[in-house]
């Protein structure tokens, strides 16, 4: 989702302040989440891999290892 964007003599009202901060909030969250996956650096490297299955396990194990390691 796009932000509210404040236009040339018009200011934002306070419900798409409101919009965006719990967009922003949404984002900050998701981009922390991403930022503890790559920590895993298989993901961050490239990988050279044409199997799209391979790419998909590997990225779900690197997502459970990030769960398991923030319940801890």
């Amino acid at each position: 989702m796009i932000p509210h964007k404040k236009r040339k003599k018009h200011q934002l009202t306070d419900e798409q302040k409101r919009e965006n901060r719990s967009l922003a909030a949404e984002r900050v969250a998701v981009e922390h989440s991403i930022d503890g996956i790559k920590r895993y650096r298989f993901l961050s490297d490239r990988l050279r891999t044409h199997d799209l299955d391979l790419y998909d396990n590997i990225l779900e194990v690197c997502g459970g290892l990030w769960n398991f390691y923030l319940s801890n």
